[in-house]
Order: C-alpha cells, then structure tokens, then sequence
C-alpha cells in the first residue's frame, strides 16, 4: 500500500514527460505500425440509398455497419426502402444498437472533417467504460496504471472537441461506447505511451470490425445494389 507521497510520485511517473502532442504522435505512430493509419476524412464509407416516396430530400445519416456482411445489409435497407417507401428504414446493424455506440458515430460524423478531434473522440470512447460508465470494472489497462494519469489524458483528449467543463459525451448508464470489437490486451503496460499504444490498437480493432457510413438518399439506386435486387426478385 503506497503511502499518499509515494502516489503522488507513482502519477507523476505516469505523467511525465506527457502532453496533448505527445499522445497524437505516439498514436499515429501506433497505427503505423499496425498498418492501419486511416485517412479520417474519408473515414466514412458513402452507403447510396434511393426512398421512393422522398428520394432528395432526407439528409445523410450516419451508422455503424458490420464489414462482414456490408453489401448484404445494402441490399437489405434498399429492399426495404423499395417495400415500404417513405419509412425510416433500415439504418443500424441490429435494430437494438446500444446507445452509446449510436452518439459515438454521431460525434465522429460532426467532426469528420477534423483529424484530430476524430483522434480525441476515439481515445474518449475507448476510455469511457473504464473511467465513466457505472458499470466500469478492472482491466489490464486500468489495473496497472493509476486512474489520475488516465483521467489527465481522458481530460487533454476531451478539452479537444468538448464543451469547456464537460468531461464526457456520454451518459454514466451506457457500457462500452464503440460496438463490440473482442478487447484484449496481452503486453504489459509500463507508461503512458504503452496506454496510447493499447487504445491505438483497440481503435484499429473496431475500425476492422465495423465500418462508419453515411446513408445518402438519391433521386437513384446504387446501380450494383439495384442489379441484385433485380436478380433476388426475378428468383423468387
């Protein structure tokens, strides 16, 4: 049991040396070497739908789609569309996608134009379920690294794309705030650019995983999607 000196030190250690700059660099750096350095401008993968009854005139929205699974799940939301025209129609994965998850890709679609408050939301995100949610439990993360020194980098992370004083996006109630994506974490965490290095590779967990889309609704059917409905309806 450290004594409340030793503690104080023990953060420090954790924080030395450490800043905003630091954790973009360690970050990128991390992608790299994952080979996985995403263009976040073109972070969101276009998902073309045509609404028969309002086909100008519904804006984009954004979602989270599986990447196992993507064109079927075009094909789906098209034919329900070409069904029931006029509905909202299929815009998630599941039809029960977790709260959390839905704000995350709304956060990212509003600042998908900005590089780095994309890395600040990211690093939020995946910070969310061990310091914020109420159903925060221990991980090999937050077991080896003092909740202060995680709180600092969660709050340079924050103050990037944030309201001043809000210290989440998130409600308390929510658990994980990306979709599933099999976290794990096998290296040993000694310092602050380890945590980054974790949070790095988390983020390209997920991004393999699940692909951010933004539905536009046009006057016209993606023509690929349009030529397999016609061969599905023919088969029947």
């Amino acid at each position: 049991m450290r004594t409340h000196a030793e503690h104080k030190k023990w953060v420090e250690f954790w924080l030395s040396d450490q800043d905003w700059n630091r954790v973009l660099a360690v970050w990128h750096s991390a992608l790299r070497a994952e080979g996985a350095l995403p263009s976040y401008p073109s972070l969101f993968r276009t998902v073309a739908l045509c609404d028969p009854a309002n086909p100008t005139g519904r804006p984009s929205q954004p979602a989270w789609w599986p990447r196992n699974g993507f064109d079927d799940l075009h094909l789906k939301a098209q034919m329900h569309l070409d069904d029931h025209p006029g509905t909202t129609g299929i815009v998630d994965a599941h039809p029960r996608f977790l709260t959390g998850p839905k704000k995350t890709i709304q956060f990212l679609w509003t600042h998908r134009e900005e590089q780095e408050q994309l890395v600040a939301i990211f690093l939020n995100a995946l910070l969310f379920p061990r310091l914020h949610s109420r159903h925060k439990g221990r991980d090999p993360v937050t077991a080896q690294v003092p909740s202060e020194a995680l709180s600092e980098l969660d709050g340079w992370a924050a103050r990037k794309w944030l309201s001043e004083g809000q210290r989440t996006g998130w409600h308390y109630s929510c658990d994980d705030v990306v979709p599933e994506f099999g976290r794990s974490c096998g290296t040993q965490i000694k310092n602050m650019d380890d945590v980054v290095r974790q949070l790095a590779k988390e983020h390209v967990a997920v991004l393999n995983r699940w692909q951010p889309v933004a539905l536009e609704y046009r006057a016209e059917p993606d023509a690929r999607i349009a030529s397999r409905i016609s061969a599905v309806r023919a088969a029947r």
